[in-house]
C-alpha cells in the first residue's frame, strides 16, 4: 500500500521596518531582490507558495485620525493600487499573498478599515477587517461588523490536490475584545478550532514593552529610553542603514524590567511568542495545524518599538514546535516549509 506524499507549502514571511512607509519604491525593490535571490529559490520552486507581510505592511501604523490617513494616502499615491501590487506579486511568483493594508470603504470615502487580504493571481480570495481594534486603531479605523471567517487555499503535489482551511486574524484580534472580555474566552482561536482551521495567518504590529502605551505613568521615561535606542541604533528608524550589531550598554531610565543592553534587539522575544501560542489554547490539542505571526520592526514616532519576532508554530497533538522565528529588530525574512 503506497503512502501519499504530504502537500507542502513554502512560506516566506517578510518582517518589514515600519519606517519603509516613506520609501515605498525602495521597500518594493527589497522585496523583489529577496524573491529573486538564489538563497530562497522562490521563483523557480515548483511547489505551493505563500508570501506574508505584516499588519499595514507598507504603511506607518500610527495615525491620529481618518484625515491623517487621507493625507498619508495622497502623499503616497502608490498605496492606492496596493491590491494590484499584491496581485502582480502573486502572478509573478505563482504564490498566494497575504498582507495587511488600509482599506477604504467603497461608499463612505473617508471611512477606513485596518484590513488583511489574501490574493491568488488576479483573484481576491478573502478580505478580513480587524474586529478587535487596539486604541491606536480606534483613532482612524472602523471596527468590523463581520464575523471571523475562513477561506480555502488549494495545494497540489505530483498526483493530487488538496484544499486547506485557512483564516486571517490581525494582531489585536487574538486578544480579548478591548481587553474587557474574559481572558479565557478566546474569541478568535475558539472560532478557528470550531471551524477546523488548518492554517492561521496573523499579520501583526505587536509592540515591545518599551513602547509608550495609553494611560501609562512612565511615558516620559519610556520616550527618553526610545530616543536613546534610536540614537544608538539609527537603523531602527532608517531601515536603509546597516546595523553594526555591537551590543551596547543602555543606562536604565526605567525600573528593573527595562533592558540594560541592546542585546534584546538581536534575539526573539520569547515571552511574546509564548503569549501568541497561549492565545490559541482551543487549538493546542489539534494535530498538524500551523500558526503564522508576521510582525513589524523598528521604532515609529518615538513612541512605539515593534516587537518583531515573527514566528511559525506547528501544533502537533498537544505539543508546539517553533519551526522558525526572527529577532526583535532585524528587517528580515523567515522561510519555512509546512506539510499538510
Amino acid at each position: 500500500m503506497s503512502v501519499k506524499s504530504p502537500f507542502k507549502l513554502n512560506v516566506l514571511m517578510f518582517q518589514l521596518n515600519a519606517n519603509n512607509s516613506v520609501k515605498l519604491t525602495n521597500v518594493r525593490n527589497k522585496i523583489n531582490n529577496i524573491l529573486e535571490s538564489n538563497k530562497f529559490n522562490f521563483k523557480a520552486a515548483n511547489t505551493n507558495k505563500l508570501i506574508v507581510f505584516p499588519e499595514l505592511a507598507y504603511h506607518k501604523y500610527l495615525f491620529d485620525s481618518n484625515k491623517d490617513v487621507e493625507q498619508y494616502l495622497q502623499n503616497n499615491p502608490d498605496e492606492n493600487n496596493i491590491i494590484d501590487y499584491f496581485k502582480n506579486l502573486s502572478k509573478k511568483y505563482n504564490s498566494y499573498v497575504i498582507s495587511g493594508f488600509i482599506e477604504r470603504d467603497s461608499v463612505v470615502k473617508d471611512k477606513f478599515y485596518n484590513s488583511s487580504i489574501c490574493v491568488y493571481k488576479d483573484k481576491i480570495i478573502k478580505i478580513h477587517r480587524k474586529k478587535h481594534l487596539y486604541y491606536t486603531d480606534e483613532k482612524w479605523s472602523t471596527e468590523s461588523t463581520q464575523d471571523f471567517s475562513t477561506f480555502k487555499m488549494d495545494l497540489v503535489n505530483d498526483s493530487d490536490s488538496k484544499e486547506i482551511n485557512c483564516s486571517m486574524g490581525i494582531c489585536m484580534d487574538i486578544n480579548p475584545y478591548k481587553f474587557i472580555a474574559p481572558f479565557d474566552k478566546y474569541e478568535y482561536s475558539s472560532y478557528c478550532a470550531k471551524e477546523n482551521v488548518d492554517l492561521v495567518v496573523c499579520p501583526t504590529a505587536w509592540t515591545n514593552p518599551c513602547s509608550v502605551l495609553q494611560n501609562e505613568t512612565e511615558t516620559d521615561k519610556k520616550k527618553r529610553y526610545l530616543e536613546l535606542l534610536e540614537k544608538m541604533k539609527p537603523n531602527l528608524t532608517n531601515p536603509d542603514l546597516v546595523d553594526d550589531r555591537e551590543i551596547l550598554h543602555v543606562n536604565s531610565l526605567m525600573n528593573e524590567k527595562t533592558y540594560s543592553t541592546t542585546e534584546f534587539l538581536y534575539r526573539p522575544d520569547i515571552q511574546t511568542i509564548n503569549y501568541w501560542y497561549s492565545r490559541f489554547k482551543p487549538m493546542h490539542a489539534l494535530n498538524k495545524r500551523y500558526l503564522l505571526f508576521c510582525d513589524k520592526t523598528g521604532i515609529e514616532r518615538n513612541s512605539v518599538l515593534y516587537n518583531g519576532s515573527s514566528t511559525c508554530i506547528e501544533l502537533v497533538d498537544g505539543k508546539a514546535m517553533v519551526k522558525g522565528c526572527l529577532t526583535t529588530s532585524d528587517e528580515s525574512v523567515l522561510s519555512c516549509e509546512l506539510e499538510f
